[in-house]
């Protein structure tokens, strides 16, 4: 973690240095493992971006097939990296929210496992890992508060390391106003993943 060099008690926590370069990568690592040694052999999700090449990316290390669903006007980069690993990349007309529909429908007839936000509960798992990273990293110290990007609620909805840390999340925190009023807080940062969408 980096420390904040305008505000001591703030520090950051860079999630883009994960092995897909991804924040995705820390449920999804563990969605595929779990899902390679249950003898699962296809895998399916929706994705805006970052979740497409991650399960891309670890199911392909897997021996894994794995099926993509992104909207068509997803950044460039996101759809080069699904294919790069393998995956059946499907483009959408729509959103994010067509994307997951897509999967829901055919993921019986198809035989596929939906590794989509909260469909199952090993991202979740995965995701809990932040947290006693940031314990560790802090010498073992809780923050007051982590603040997170809400994106589908998986990363806020995992990281409860303790019951006295507020676990903020919000794409409109304004940060400033709350950095005096804090001890120590960690604020988590994601990946340039583009644009955010509205559903």
């Amino acid at each position: 973690m980096l420390r904040s060099r305008r505000n001591p008690n703030v520090w950051l926590k860079e999630e883009g240095a994960n092995p897909t370069g991804t924040f995705k990568a820390r449920g999804l690592a563990l969605a595929v493992t779990t899902a390679r040694h249950y003898g699962i052999t296809k895998l399916a999700a929706p994705s805006a971006g970052n979740a497409g090449w991650a399960p891309a990316a670890y199911a392909a290390a897997a021996g894994i097939e794995t099926h993509i669903f992104m909207p068509k006007d997803v950044p460039l980069a996101n759809q080069v990296e699904c294919n790069a690993y393998g995956a059946h990349l499907t483009l959408v007309d729509g959103l994010i929210s067509d994307c997951g529909r897509m999967v829901a429908e055919r993921k019986q007839a198809e035989g596929w496992f939906d590794v989509s936000t909260l469909k199952e509960p090993f991202r979740v798992e995965g995701k809990k890992t932040m947290g006693y990273e940031l314990v560790e990293q802090l010498g073992w110290e809780y923050p007051d508060a982590v603040f997170y990007p809400t994106g589908g609620g998986v990363c806020p909805a995992s990281t409860t390391i303790s019951p006295g840390v507020l676990i903020v999340a919000d794409h409109a925190v304004d940060l400033l106003d709350l950095i005096p009023c804090l001890r120590r807080f960690v604020i988590k940062v994601g990946t340039f993943a583009g644009q955010q969408r509205a559903v």
